[in-house]
């Protein structure tokens, strides 16, 4: 669900609600409109949104009538802007004048940064990149733009497996060589530690930084935003107020096509278009041609000439029902020479997300894999088994623990009490079964093409 939804149905259901005689559908529809705007709180929002979000938010709605209008007074609230191109036709979507705002503020601040003139030993670092070996020209050509610009915000952009995360390798070593301090920072724990193991001394999260920004000498400092698609408006907004105040150079990097804020997002491709930005644009992650080909397609959101090429090089393969499917996809699982943690399941429905798990903990446990009591539990009305050698994903970070979201590991002990796991980095952690956000890691509903590729 795109942001300004939930703020347009909250202006409209108040309207609607005064214009009303207050009928039994006008309180059915002002009842679900404030829950919906209650549970749209959690999840992915953009700085804008079209007339189909607005109507699948009320959809819930049971009154056609009532619904219809709520959608009517969402899109004529003297709150809501419609969106147009540059050559005057509607774009269909619309945004808040509220967010509207907030947007030309970050703007307004991001001019300034951008507007103060930085010569940071430029000559020897265009010296430096132009001697570097083993970087493509392409990756030279990003590095001088990251590096070598006088403007004071800099924005590099490639899809998954250009480059990116390599390029910004190159330029922590090369400004830190010239005495200039880098920070690094990234929007989820598990970028943070990408960056410290390729590199970078001094990393936060986005958030951890903003909180701790008193505490931080950061003066004169080059600071990079890696995975800068997924981080949100809000956040953009106190981060360019730190950057300004503290004269920083910024870099960010990322895809705006990539998984979104769980917050209110869209500026990074609006930054991008304000002020410019260099393009990785050669997949560099696969080897073998037709693979890069692929992945370009896939980038491209051309998903069926992708599939093609996978089938073509017998990567993918089909089946005339689900259950086909399901059978011989077990079947395969079963006769793979890779071990456990190297094998990932990946569906979308959650009810084939139990049987899968269901039956490949079968076979686990007839190999001897899984070993020991079995403990199960029930969390929002899913029943879950665990038994020690089960593959788990951990649902959210954890300072006390050490862990990170999306971490893998495998229990070694079950109990009703607690839970002892191995990380896949080598770590062991124990902690309170009930009370911890966890899931099987032999099948996950969702995942990232970029982690596939």
């Amino acid at each position: 669900m795109r942001i300004g939804i939930e703020m347009a149905i909250q202006f409209a259901r108040i309207e609607f609600l005064r214009r009303s005689e207050g009928g039994d559908s006008c309180r059915k529809a002002a009842y679900n409109a404030r829950t919906i705007v209650k549970n749209e709180q959690t999840k992915i929002r953009y700085n804008f949104f079209t007339k189909q979000d607005v109507e699948k938010a009320v959809k819930d709605i049971p009154d056609l009538i009532a619904r219809e209008q709520l959608v009517q007074k969402v899109l004529s609230s003297n709150r809501i802007l419609e969106l147009y191109h540059d050559d005057g036709e509607s774009s269909k979507y619309f945004t808040t004048i509220e967010v509207r705002n907030e947007e030309t503020r970050i703007i307004r601040i991001a001019n300034k940064i951008n507007n103060q003139v930085y010569y940071n030993d430029i000559y020897n670092l265009k010296s430096d990149i132009e001697g570097l070996a083993n970087v493509s020209e392409e990756q030279k050509q990003a590095l001088r733009h990251i590096l070598l610009s006088t403007s004071g915000v800099r924005v590099l952009r490639g899809r998954a497996g250009t480059g990116k995360s390599y390029v910004l390798i190159k330029a922590h070593k090369l400004a830190t060589n010239r005495g200039q301090k880098v920070i690094g920072l990234a929007p989820t724990h598990k970028a943070v530690s990408e960056l410290k193991s390729k590199g970078y001394t001094e990393v936060y999260t986005v958030k951890g930084f903003l909180y701790n920004r008193k505490k931080i000498f950061m003066k004169g400092s080059l600071i990079v935003v890696d995975e800068a698609g997924m981080v949100g408006t809000k956040a953009y907004a106190e981060l360019f107020r730190v950057v300004r105040n503290n004269n920083c150079q910024l870099i960010l990097a990322g895809d705006e096509k990539q998984l979104a804020s769980i917050e209110r997002g869209g500026m990074f491709e609006m930054l991008s278009n304000n002020f410019g930005s260099h393009v990785l644009i050669d997949i560099r992650r696969q080897s073998e041609n037709w693979s890069r080909e692929a992945a370009t397609k896939f980038a491209e959101s051309n998903i069926l000439s992708g599939i093609t090429l996978l089938r073509q090089n017998k990567c993918v393969k089909f089946d005339n029902t689900l259950q086909d499917s399901i059978s011989k996809l077990i079947y395969d699982w079963s006769l793979s020479k890779f071990k456990l943690h190297e094998k990932l399941v990946i569906t979308v429905r959650n009810k084939d997300v139990d049987i899968l798990n269901s039956s490949i903990r079968s076979l686990l446990k007839a190999n001897g894999t899984l070993q020991g009591t079995e403990y199960r539990r029930s969390i929002a009305g899913r029943k879950e088994s665990y038994m020690a050698g089960d593959r788990i994903v951990f649902q959210k970070s954890d300072k006390d623990l050490q862990i990170q979201n999306s971490e893998f590991a495998t229990l070694t002990s079950v109990n009703k009490n607690e839970f002892v796991a191995k990380t896949d980095a080598g770590k062991e952690v124990s902690f309170d079964s009930v009370k911890y956000n966890l899931n099987m890691a032999m099948q996950v509903l969702f995942i990232r093409l970029r982690e596939l590729l």
